[in-house]
């Protein structure tokens, strides 16, 4: 008995052939972009925007008793962060300065040249301790080292800190940002110092920038880790080594900005590139 196809039959038979059709083609034009983009770049995800962050440090310990910045704020160099209480570090230093003002009255009544020598040079030491506390007072303020953002806030007004203490930190925005790619080692060959470079950020794929390499480690990234691994011990198994490269992005402070330190980055560098 022969087997009719309905209309519907044949509709659905039509639409699956076009998107079979239309997913083979779409595949074979992604393989296509894919295949030249390995041939003329070489390239990795392994890749990460960074910049300097450096953490504000106490240089005198006591009680927090203002903050006067939030969250992720911009912050101008010399700007007050922190205010330490000061009343100790003050009474010291009154007490130097008193202690000089006794050792020049008993300055005024000495005759005898060894003993004036002795208390001169007593002046002389508590001079000095003054200058020490004089330091010590002005460490009880704060202030940002350059301009810059913070970033999280995880100290309080009442707080008590010692010195030395990491109070917060600050990402620098007078130096330049840069990323570093780790590639595979079978890709450095066609590497050198001053390649351009394409970056395109995960965070904005439609927005390529442009980079320079302008340097390539000495070492594999294991090298640098706090246990190299030691091929020595007979149970070594080769594994492909990672080598950073560093690579400056160029544009303007307001064209960066966008970048921030930590995002995941895609790195391109054009293959067979003129070396002077």
């Amino acid at each position: 008995m022969k087997k009719k196809y309905t209309v519907t039959d044949r509709l659905i038979t039509r639409i699956t052939g076009w998107m079979s059709a239309t997913i083979i083609a779409a595949l074979a034009i992604w393989g296509i972009i894919t295949l030249w983009g390995y041939y003329h770049y070489v390239q990795t995800n392994d890749a990460q925007v960074e910049e300097y962050i450096n953490p504000v440090i106490s240089r005198a310990g006591g009680f927090i008793t203002a903050v006067h910045f939030e969250d992720n704020q911009y912050v101008s160099k010399g700007d007050t962060l922190l205010i330490i209480d000061n009343r100790e570090y003050l009474l010291q230093q009154q007490e130097t300065e008193a202690a000089i003002q006794k050792a020049n009255a008993q300055l005024q009544l000495l005759g005898n040249k060894a003993e004036k020598a002795i208390v001169i040079a007593e002046i002389a030491r508590l001079n000095a301790q003054l200058n020490r506390h004089r330091l010590d007072v002005s460490y009880t303020v704060i202030r940002a080292p350059y301009n810059g953002r913070m970033g999280k806030r995880t100290v309080e007004a009442g707080q008590m800190i010692n010195a030395g203490e990491p109070l917060a930190f600050i990402v620098n925005d007078e130096t330049d940002k840069w990323v570093v790619a780790n590639f595979k080692e079978t890709q450095v060959a066609h590497m050198h110092t001053g390649d351009s470079v394409k970056v395109i950020a995960d965070a904005y794929p439609g927005r390529p920038f442009k980079g320079t390499i302008i340097s390539i480690s000495p070492a594999t990234g294991s090298r640098f880790s706090l246990l190299p691994p030691d091929n020595a011990s007979g149970n070594f198994v080769k594994i492909v080594q990672r080598i950073p490269v560093r690579i400056r992005i160029h544009g303007n402070n307001k064209e960066l900005d966008i970048l921030k330190a930590g995002m995941n980055v895609n790195v391109y560098v054009p293959k067979n590139q003129r070396h002077g």
